[in-house]
């Protein structure tokens, strides 16, 4: 079949694709998929492989299709290629179809590591890197995947597209704890209460995985500052059981590094139990 006739039939596809039910956009992407990637090959850089047609199609993608790429060999313009077309699919995909996916995009760029521990960089920021090579994806994984599949990697320059449980581990590297300008854009990107309580539930649990005895005195100082000014405008609402959680749970690592003047910030208006538990 020549490629002015699949393209009609993809464009008949696609006219049709709301009337169709799930199981057979299932059943068509997976045939279009064995067309469309049968000439994939190493030898040179395919970019506009996907159709537009097939657009609406690419929320079924499986990861069995993102290794047929890695099994074809084919180069990394390729595989970016794909990147972009799942980017524009990911606000129709179904959480569990993002989740699913990632590790495929995952093992397909461990595939392509060079001996310099680089997967698909040619020369680019750690910024232009995600976007090409995992593109929203980024999101299901761990900051310890971007270290291991780009050894040139600098979370300062993708602070945006950070997640949350992403950049407090980030905020533990020794060069970020020790560094006030980089604790200050981390913790910068933290917009409210529920951020910072979710970065210090993040945070606990990985000094614990990494049996770490304390945090860096200037991140624990930025955490406790960054803290009390979130909850400043709801505090006195606390009960004695919010602020159990913060001082016994959320506050846990960083409480060693508490000054007078933080204590201030609290306030003198607290019944005893609140007071017995902080």
């Amino acid at each position: 079949m020549d490629n002015s006739k699949t393209s009609a039939i993809l464009s008949q596809l696609s006219s049709q694709f709301t009337s169709l039910s799930p199981e057979w956009r299932k059943f068509l992407l997976s045939g279009i998929w064995s067309r469309i990637t049968q000439n994939l090959n190493s030898s040179a850089n395919q970019s506009q492989w996907i159709p537009v047609a097939i657009q609406p199609f690419l929320v079924y993608t499986t990861p069995g299709m993102v290794q047929c790429l890695q099994q074809k060999n084919v180069t990394c313009a390729t595989f970016q290629e794909l990147v972009k077309n799942l980017d524009l699919a990911f606000p129709m995909m179904t959480n569990m179809k993002r989740q699913e996916l990632y590790p495929a995009l995952k093992l397909f760029l461990s595939s392509r590591q060079n001996a310099s521990g680089l997967a698909c960089s040619l020369n680019t920021n750690s910024s232009v890197w995600i976007k090409q090579n995992l593109g929203k994806f980024s999101a299901f994984g761990e900051y310890s995947d971007f270290l291991a599949l780009n050894t040139n990697f600098s979370a300062l320059d993708v602070l945006p597209v950070l997640t949350v449980p992403q950049l407090a581990n980030f905020s533990l590297d020794l060069d970020a704890a020790n560094n006030s300008a980089a604790i200050s854009s981390v913790l910068g990107t933290l917009q409210n209460a529920s951020d910072v309580y979710t970065f210090l539930t993040y945070l606990n649990a990985d000094i614990m995985s990494k049996n770490m005895s304390a945090v860096h005195p200037p991140l624990a100082q930025a955490l406790l500052n960054k803290t009390f000014a979130a909850i400043k405008s709801n505090i006195s609402a606390f009960t004695t059981q919010d602020w159990t959680q913060l001082f016994q749970d959320k506050l846990n690592a960083v409480l060693p590094a508490i000054t007078p003047d933080q204590i201030s910030l609290i306030g003198q208006n607290l019944s005893c139990d609140s007071y017995q538990a902080m």
